[in-house]
Parts: structure tokens; sequence; C-alpha cells
């Protein structure tokens, strides 16, 4: 789910880059994109057909938004399928659970320049 939101953002980036670097990464997005779908098709057990993209293939600033809301919505739709399996590592996502999911320093992760593990407590 994070990486079809880090996907949806690069989308949207792109969407005010130049013609010629937009229509590169919108080419290489394409593809995430029908991976992408392909994978929720496959986790929701729905056919290939009902998750298809619109036609057309066009490399303008439209295009790209269409493709971050593509992104955002198959990350709703695993994020819901997670809750529903209630294998949801979030407290939120289950019943009479928490109203937020724990911070990166309580799964053993703290954020300094990139993600790093945080030292065993040996005490």
């Amino acid at each position: 789910m994070t990486l079809l939101g880090a996907l949806a953002v690069l989308a949207e980036r792109a969407g005010a880059r130049s013609w010629p670097v937009r229509c590169l990464v919108l080419c290489i997005l394409r593809r995430a994109e029908a991976v992408a779908r392909g994978f929720v098709a496959e986790a929701t057990g729905l056919p290939p057909s009902a998750l298809e993209p619109m036609p057309g293939i066009r490399n303008d600033a439209v295009e790209a938004l269409r493709l971050a809301v593509c992104f955002r919505a198959l990350a709703a739709v695993l994020a819901a399928l997670l809750r529903l399996s209630g294998r949801s590592r979030c407290p939120s996502g289950r019943a009479g659970g928490a109203t937020r999911c724990p911070g990166p320093r309580q799964h053993g992760f703290a954020f300094s320049r990139g993600w790093t593990g945080l030292p065993n407590d040996t005490s």
C-alpha cells in the first residue's frame, strides 16, 4: 500500500514536468499500474477486466493525475481487504482498536535520513 502511495506521488509530480520527462515517467508508471491492477484483481478475486484502465494513451498532466488516482484507489482496495481479513497490524483496522496506527519507532525503526533499524534492547 505504501508503494502504491509513493507511485501516486510520483505520478502527480510527473504531471508538472516537461513533456520528455513526463512521457518517460508515465510510460513506466503505466506498466506499474497494470502490474498493481493484476495483483489487486488476484487478491480480491475480481476478474481482471473489472479493473481495466480507461482506453487511450496520453502523455499530458491529466493522464498523470489519472494514474495517481488509480494508484490511490488500488491502495484503498488493498487497505480495505487487509482490514476485512483481520490481519492488519494497525489497531484502528480492528474492531474496538485504537484510533491511529503506532508510529515507526514502536515497530523498531527510527527516521533519520531514511529508515534505519534501532539497536536491539538487551536490558
